[in-house]
C-alpha cells in the first residue's frame, strides 16, 4: 500500500514562501519602473501603489507557488506494512511496475485477443449462408 510522506509538505511550506517574495519582488520591480517613467505628484500615494503592487505580487506568487507544490512534490513513498518479510512484501508491491510483469500482462491480453478473434472467424465461417 502506497504511504504519502510527511516530509514533502516542509517543502511545500518552502515553495510558497518563495513564490510569494518572487512574486511580490517582481511585481514591485515592474510597479518601480512604471513610476520611474511616469512620477506621481505625491510621494504617499507612490508608496501605497508600490506596497499594493508588493502585495499584490506576493499574493499572486504564493498562488503560483502553491500550484506549483502540487505538482512538483506530490511524491508517493512505498513502504513495506509489516517489518517481517519487508523484502518479500517490497516486491510484491512493486511486482506490477517491472518491465518483466507489464510484458506479461500484454502477452495476456495479446492472446484473449487472438482466442475473441479465432472464435469470431470460425463462427463466421461455420455459419449457414
Amino acid at each position: 500500500m502506497a504511504h504519502q510522506g510527511c516530509h514533502s509538505s516542509g517543502n511545500k511550506k518552502k515553495a510558497r514562501i518563495i513564490g510569494a517574495i518572487v512574486g511580490a519582488a517582481a511585481l514591485t520591480y515592474v510597479a518601480n519602473q512604471e513610476f520611474i517613467n511616469s512620477p506621481s505628484r505625491s510621494a504617499g500615494v507612490t508608496v501605497r501603489k508600490m506596497g499594493l503592487s508588493a502585495l499584490g505580487g506576493g499574493l499572486a506568487g504564493l498562488l503560483a507557488g502553491s500550484a506549483v507544490s502540487h505538482v512538483s512534490f506530490n511524491a508517493r513513498v512505498i513502504r513495506p506494512m509489516d517489518r517481517s518479510g519487508s523484502t518479500t512484501n517490497l516486491f510484491q508491491q512493486l511486482k506490477p511496475f517491472s518491465v518483466k510483469y507489464q510484458q506479461e500482462m500484454i502477452s495476456r491480453v495479446a492472446e484473449k485477443d487472438r482466442r475473441f478473434i479465432r472464435q469470431a472467424l470460425v463462427r463466421v465461417s461455420v455459419s449457414p449462408p
